[in-house]
């Protein structure tokens, strides 16, 4: 894995991601729009690379969202945010959030915004 960017550059949080998609692929997830984790999210993982991040997978693809460095409204947004796709979306949702670290999976939509809340 290289640290620079560039051609064949993967960062932690990228390679996170695609380690859990490969996961999450037979149990139903990601059926369809795989470009949202190999363009898109890639693409977020690396413009940002200190950035934290929820991330939500579902059987048509994945939502990113960032929350943290950016200040407390900039987080309570994204609380708003998720709130309004876990309302909305397909009932298959898989919720985790990149804490810098390491991606970590919350059992469920109140968990990953009572996180973001206690992240304010």
């Amino acid at each position: 894995m290289r640290r620079r960017g560039g051609a064949g550059f993967v960062n932690a949080a990228y390679a996170a991601l695609v380690r859990v998609a490969g996961t999450l692929k037979p149990r139903g997830f990601l059926a369809s729009f795989e470009t949202d984790l190999v363009v898109h999210d890639r693409a977020c993982c690396e413009r940002h690379p200190k950035l934290c991040f929820v991330w939500l997978v579902y059987g048509c693809g994945t939502h990113w969202m960032p929350f943290a460095e950016r200040g407390a409204r900039e987080t309570r947004e994204t609380v708003n945010t998720v709130r309004a796709i876990g309302a909305n979306f397909d009932p298959l949702m898989a919720w985790f959030v990149w804490d810098g670290v390491a991606l970590i999976a919350h059992p469920s939509l109140e968990s990953v915004c009572e996180f973001l809340e206690r992240a304010e």
